[in-house]
């Protein structure tokens, strides 16, 4: 598999210094043998280097997501319920309409729509690249989910709010992604963005 060297995903500046080379040295993830965390000379954020194309980033966690909690038959941890209880307490006294189009990108099995749910919101929809994950939020939460990714929605309904959380840190190509939010982002619409 081929590496791509990236410039910085917020200023594009090629200048970078290299802190540390993560060596995987196994054969559980397929997806790279390692990558470089660097800093951008100029603006002083921090990515990952020489990794994989997006494309390549996509079919990997559509066939081989650890995100379906097979485990538990798609239930998550109380960790995670109290992570996504945080995050729809944090956001919920923004939506006043328990009808706002919701939408959370990376939904993993629905536990976090589900908090929205029990909440009484309605309109809510899951996008995950796993199609076992979407199935498993259409059965578990009786929640609306399609198998896809930030770009597949291009195009259709807008949204009050769309929820990344945990999804930014898996995305290699941030400029078209965010424009591909943008455009599914209701006018004075919120976007909450989690990095765990």
């Amino acid at each position: 598999m081929v590496n791509k060297a990236r410039c910085c995903p917020i200023c594009f500046s090629a200048e970078k210094v290299c802190l540390y080379k993560q060596n995987f040295n196994n054969d559980v993830i397929s997806l790279m043998d390692s990558y470089d965390v660097v800093v951008c000379s100029n603006c002083g954020f921090a990515y990952a280097d020489n990794i994989p194309l997006q494309s390549v980033f996509d079919n990997y966690y559509e066939v081989m997501s650890k995100y379906e909690f097979n485990y538990n038959e798609g239930v998550v941890s109380g960790d995670y319920i109290d992570y996504y209880t945080k995050i729809a307490n944090f956001i919920t006294p923004y939506i006043t309409d328990k009808n706002a189009a919701i939408l959370d990108m990376g939904c993993s099995t629905g536990g976090l729509l589900s908090i929205f749910k029990s909440g009484g919101y309605s309109n809510l929809l899951g996008v995950d690249p796993s199609p076992t994950c979407v199935k498993t939020a259409n059965e578990l939460y009786d929640i609306e989910a399609v198998a896809g990714n930030i770009n597949s929605l291009v195009g259709n309904e807008k949204f009050d709010v769309i929820i990344l959380s945990a999804v930014l840190e898996h995305l290699v190509d941030y400029e078209n992604s965010m424009r591909s939010v943008r455009s599914l982002l209701k006018n004075n619409g919120l976007l909450l963005i989690a990095v765990r």
